[in-house]
């Protein structure tokens, strides 16, 4: 996870304060859209139990 500010009213200047990204609503899914997807536990250990099956 990482955390985000998204600012609903008011000027707005810059992109981020440190590593926190600062955004307007508008920016929201463009900025998550290009976040990878993450797995989940259980997905990744399915992927994983395949991987493991396929490789014996």
């Amino acid at each position: 996870m990482e955390p985000v500010l998204v600012f609903v009213g008011g000027k707005l200047e810059g992109e981020a304060v440190g590593r926190l990204a600062v955004l307007r609503p508008r920016d929201l899914p463009t900025f998550l859209a290009r976040k990878p997807r993450q797995l989940s536990y259980g997905e990744a250990r399915r992927i994983f139990e395949l991987l493991e099956r396929k490789t014996r």
